[in-house]
């Protein structure tokens, strides 16, 4: 017992894995995957788009100023004086908060005008962007470096002043990275951010304490300077919360379908083993009656025999009138015992019988006397449709024989109170012989139909509820199907389905 229920146990908890656990756990693992990848795509199109804006706006920013500086070049070819040019650099330091410094130096380095306060003497001869503005006559943007003057992270605009095809000076603007990193800062505060010159010098960086999600660098180059914009997808913590939520809920969900599914698995499982039940049970009623007919049918039927030979010698004896009617009453008695322990040896007769190839029309034709005269004696109509060609079916005679004589004296009792219709057919359909049996009842209703299979069932006075139950027994015993389609008030249809035999 203990070995049974631990077996249940382990095979509920297997079940419960199979349809719960397992679907639950891999659903989820792809889902998260899903969302994760979608989450990767999704911010990396942000991410996308706003490189494209961020490297716009440092692009703009370094043309005007190339601009500005070009344009102070053009102006600074015809100003011999040192004051006029610090007063133009003056005005326009004033009004932009992005230079870090604005100088004018001499084709040697020395600084001669600049827009800080000068302690000592200043010379950048050495700066190699200097050197190169001077060799090409062209402005040139320096790699970041520490500015002499003011110590901050800058980079440098040297724009050459030409005047009869000779240098006259440089003019220099310094730009404040620092200043430009806040306002990337201001534009996207939450990406992570860099720009690097040509050496791979870091010249802005924001947020690379931050954490950035599986994905590629996302990297655009600059065209007005030789730089690079890169930057990463982040996870914010937003992100994270909605990644989570979604995760959670689309597990709960999964949860209780599963769960469902688990409970209308059992649901069925335990209506199909609650049929098998119930067929074993009607199995085991079958045998115990037929156990019970085979041994003491025999036992019934000899003493039966001499009673009703006795009856029928006093008969002959006492011819009074009413001594006739009792003889009568008992013979009809004795005979009725005899039908019902027939129909209980056919219940216990074995499966395996002698068995030929009969045609279904004329098995119908032999009972066809017997089935008339019933019908004749209840006012009944009968209807007979044979099938044109001969139908053969392997089969015992006398048990089909059974099959058409219980069916038909079920319809006919149907409509013996007020008369009715009887149509008897036969037909063939793909493989199969189809006796049709339709009758103009009272029908069946609904919660009886599912019932009459069942042994010892019936709805009548004088049933034994053993007809469609040997019925349904001799059609399966021949590979055969038996339905019944019932209206109550209206009539019944009885269709036996018996496989043709094929010579």
């Amino acid at each position: 017992m203990c070995l049974k229920i631990e077996s249940k146990v382990l095979k509920n908890s297997l079940v419960y894995l199979i349809i719960v656990i397992l679907p639950t756990t891999i659903g989820s693992i792809l889902f998260a995957n899903y969302h994760y990848n979608t989450a990767i795509i999704n911010q990396t199109a942000k991410t996308k788009e706003m490189v494209n804006f961020q490297s716009s706006y440092i692009d703009r920013f370094i043309g005007e100023t190339l601009a500005s500086t070009e344009t102070l070049g053009i102006v600074f070819e015809n100003k011999n004086s040192n004051e006029e040019i610090k007063n133009m650099l003056h005005s326009i330091h004033k009004k932009d908060d992005r230079f870090s410094g604005l100088y004018w130096a001499n084709p040697n380095g020395d600084i001669l005008v600049s827009t800080l306060d000068l302690d000592n003497k200043v010379n950048i001869s050495y700066r190699e962007y200097f050197q190169q503005a001077l060799q090409t006559k062209r402005t040139v943007i320096s790699s970041g470096h520490k500015g002499v003057i003011t110590g901050r992270f800058i980079v440098t605009i040297a724009t050459p002043v030409i005047k009869s095809n000779k240098v006259k000076g440089v003019v220099l603007f310094s730009l404040r990275l620092d200043y430009l990193e806040n306002v990337l800062k201001v534009l996207a505060p939450d990406e992570i951010l860099r720009v690097i010159d040509p050496i791979g010098q870091e010249l802005i960086t924001t947020n690379l304490d931050s954490h950035s999600i599986d994905s590629d660098i996302i990297s655009t180059e600059l065209a007005n300077v030789n730089w690079t914009v890169e930057a990463w997808p982040r996870t914010t913590l937003s992100n994270k919360k909605i990644f989570i939520l979604n995760s959670v809920i689309f597990s709960g969900i999964l949860l209780i379908l599963t769960h469902i599914l688990f409970l209308l698995g059992k649901y069925l499982l335990l209506k199909r083993q609650t049929i098998r039940e119930r067929e074993e049970n009607e199995l085991q009623k079958l045998e115990l009656v037929g156990t019970l007919a085979a041994s003491s049918a025999h036992e019934i039927k000899n003493p039966l025999t001499g009673v009703k030979g006795l009856i029928q010698l006093l008969s002959e004896k006492h011819k009074d009138p009413n001594d006739q009617f009792y003889f009568s009453v008992i013979q009809q008695e004795i005979t009725r015992i005899n039908d019902i322990v027939n129909e209980f040896l056919i219940l216990g007769k074995p499966t395996a019988d002698k068995r030929k190839s009969y045609d279904m029309n004329d098995i119908v034709k032999e009972v066809q006397p017997i089935i008339q005269s019933e019908t004749n004696l209840y006012n009944v109509e009968f209807d007979l449709h044979l099938s044109e060609k001969p139908m053969y079916i392997m089969c015992s005679n006398d048990n089909i024989k059974q099959v058409v004589l219980n069916l038909s004296k079920n319809a006919i009792e149907s409509m013996q109170a007020d008369g009715g219709k009887l149509s008897i057919s036969i037909q063939k359909e793909g493989k199969s012989c189809i006796l049709s049996i339709t009758d103009t009842g009272v029908g069946i209703p609904k919660h009886i139909l599912s019932k009459v299979y069942t042994p010892f069932f019936t709805n009548k006075d004088t049933g034994t509820g053993l007809g469609l139950v040997i019925c349904k027994r001799i059609v399966n015993m021949y590979n055969g199907t038996i339905n019944i389609d019932s209206v109550e008030g209206k009539g019944t249809i009885v269709q036996v389905h018996l496989p043709l035999h094929e010579d």
